[in-house]
C-alpha cells in the first residue's frame, strides 16, 4: 500500500505538471487565434473542459480526498473551475451536514456532479444547477443542465448513464435521470445518510 500511494502521488504530480503545460499552450493558442470564430471558441472551451476534468481527477483521485476536503468544498472547487473553463452558469444550493455520507458515497456523489456537468453544460451560455441537501435519513443530490438552445441540447450517452447508475447503486443509492428537450436533463440521486 505504501508503494502504491507513492506511485499514485508521483502520477498525480506528473499529471498536474502536464496539465499546467497544456493549459499554458492553450492560452497561447487562444491569444493568437482570438478572432477566428465560434468553432474555434467551442474547440478551445472543450479542450479547457478536458483539462479541468483531468485536473479534478488528479486532485480527487481517491475517495478519501473528497472526504478530507468535504464533499461541499470539493463540489464548490470543481464548480468554480468548471465555470472558469466553460463559461457556463452553475447555481449551487448546498446544505450538507458534516459526515453525512461515508467516503465511497461522497466519492460517488462527487462523480455524479462531475459527470453530469461535463455531459450537460459544456458550452458557454449553458446553465446548470446543483442541489445537495441533507434530510433526517437521506442525502439528496440533483444536477440539472440546459444548453442555451433546445437544438443544442446534449443527452448523456446510455453507456455513461449506466456507469453512473451502477456507481450510485453500489453504495446503496438510487438514481433517476430524466431528459426533456425543452427543459434539459436532470440527474437526481438519493443516498442513505450515514448514522
Amino acid at each position: 500500500p505504501a508503494d502504491e500511494r507513492a506511485t499514485n502521488g508521483g502520477s498525480r504530480r506528473r499529471l498536474t505538471y502536464v496539465l499546467r503545460d497544456l493549459d499554458a499552450r492553450l492560452e497561447g493558442m487562444e491569444d493568437l487565434l482570438e478572432d477566428d470564430g465560434a468553432l474555434l471558441g467551442h474547440a478551445l472551451a472543450q479542450a479547457r473542459l478536458d483539462i479541468s476534468h483531468a485536473q479534478a481527477l488528479a486532485n480527487l483521485a481517491d475517495p478519501a480526498c473528497t472526504c478530507r476536503l468535504g464533499l461541499e468544498e470539493a463540489v464548490r472547487h470543481h464548480v468554480a473551475t468548471f465555470r472558469e473553463r466553460t463559461g457556463a452558469s452553475v447555481a449551487l444550493q448546498l446544505q450538507l451536514m458534516p459526515d453525512s455520507l461515508d467516503p465511497e458515497q461522497a466519492a460517488a456523489a462527487f462523480h455524479i456532479v462531475e459527470e453530469s456537468l461535463n455531459s450537460l453544460a459544456t458550452r458557454p451560455g449553458s446553465r446548470a444547477s446543483i442541489s445537495l441537501k441533507c434530510s433526517g435519513s437521506h442525502v439528496a443530490l440533483s444536477v440539472h443542465g440546459q444548453q442555451s438552445s433546445a437544438e443544442n441540447a446534449i443527452r448523456p450517452s446510455e453507456t455513461r448513464l449506466n456507469a453512473l447508475r451502477q456507481r450510485v447503486e453500489a453504495v446503496g443509492g438510487i438514481i433517476c435521470i430524466s431528459h426533456q428537450t425543452q427543459n434539459g436533463t436532470t440527474v437526481a440521486c438519493v443516498f442513505p445518510r450515514r448514522v
